[in-house]
């Protein structure tokens, strides 16, 4: 494949990039629970015990029970090999991308400090724990489903006195039947992880390049077809300086990359100062115009807050971010609760009840409520 030219070929190959990873990684699952539901079938299937009894239902449930544990397991090795995938493609795609856009608007490609050595090893292990770690509690809400299903059908088919090979025929097909209607959720949070974890390497490359003397933004592009949603329409080429975060104001929420929502198909992609005031957002997807190009301003991105919200109770009190505790609630619009803190070499990463992920640097100073 050849390299692109321009930024906005590099954005459109990034695009491409995020959605042959998320195709991949989600037929890689659909295939694997197919894969599954036959293997039980087959060796349940083995035994020919006459009728369907509570004892050969008991006997078939731990079967099935293991097979489909099995296949959690399966399924969550399978997209963290997936993600490690996503990584490895988002920090080349952002690679590529800061060297066109050095070029095109600075005369030449700068060295990048994310090429440090052991920097994308690092950023692997730590985007790979925390989108691995959310998917596998995603997925038993999924599996408790099945589970059921399962259950049912053998009861049901106890009650109506089933032959055992007929009772096996129509658990392994209200297994397969109800696997694939929870297929719309596989979908979501398969999509959902790998959109997470490329944006994120691309975020915390930008973090990595922003600094006092040439400080980084970063900017929302959309992808433009029958499937957009309004809101990514509204939120197409809004601005943000890299450490602060994105405002989605048909929510009311913030975040400091994508994914938004389930589905979402927005990328982040970065903008240095120095390369002078960014250009509008124009409505084909484009937020960058190449040297000499004029855009034509057709949407605005809201991207702070509203100022009138009504204010907590109780008064805000500071602190540093590296004391931040779960159960704070910050004191930001939408007034989020801290799930989970977790402190890096650099940063503070911050997980919110709302989902939204925020970093600060060791020494920010942090308002939460009293």
């Amino acid at each position: 494949m050849s390299l692109p030219g321009t930024p906005r070929e590099a954005i459109a190959r990034m695009r491409r990039n995020l959605g042959r990873l998320s195709s991949a990684a989600l037929d890689r699952q659909i295939r694997l629970v197919s894969a599954t539901i036959r293997q039980m079938q087959r060796e349940l299937a083995r035994a020919h015990r006459g009728t369907w009894t509570e004892m050969s239902k008991a006997a078939a449930l731990v079967v099935l029970r293991a097979g489909l544990a099995d296949m959690y397991r399966r399924q969550g090795e399978a997209l963290g090999e997936d993600l490690a995938r996503t990584t490895d493609v988002s920090w080349k795609d952002a690679r590529v991308y800061l060297r066109v856009a050095d070029k095109a608007f600075l005369g030449a490609a700068r060295p990048l400090r994310f090429e440090a050595a052991g920097w994308l090893e690092r950023e692997a292990a730590v985007v790979g724990q925390t989108r691995l770690a959310n998917y596998r509690v995603s997925l038993a809400r999924y599996g408790s489903t099945l589970s059921q299903a399962v259950e049912d059908a053998a009861s049901r088919a106890v009650l109506l006195g089933r032959s055992y090979e007929h009772a096996i025929d129509e658990v392994a097909a209200r297994l397969r039947a109800e696997a694939g209607l929870r297929e719309w959720e596989i979908r979501r949070l398969v999509q959902t992880e790998v959109s997470a974890a490329y944006n994120t390497v691309q975020l915390d490359a930008m973090i990595e390049e922003d600094t006092p003397e040439d400080p980084m933004l970063k900017r929302l592009v959309a992808t433009f077809d029958r499937k957009t949603g309004r809101d990514s329409v509204m939120l197409h080429g809004q601005t943000r300086p890299v450490r602060e975060p994105f405002y989605d104001a048909s929510r009311g929420r913030e975040y400091m990359a994508p994914p938004n929502r389930p589905h979402d198909r927005e990328i982040v992609v970065g903008w240095r100062k120095g390369y002078g005031k960014p250009p509008a957002a124009t409505h084909d997807g484009h937020p960058l115009n190449e040297p000499g190009e004029d855009g034509e301003p057709r949407l605005a991105a809201s991207a702070r807050p509203p100022r009138d919200r009504p204010a907590a109770p109780g008064m805000p009190r500071t602190q540093r971010a590296r004391n931040l505790r779960s159960g704070d609630v910050l004191a930001v619009p939408g007034r989020p609760r801290i799930a989970s803190v977790r402190e890096t070499e650099s940063r503070v990463v911050v997980e919110t009840d709302t989902g939204s992920r925020l970093l600060f640097a060791l020494g920010t100073i942090v308002s939460v409520m009293s």
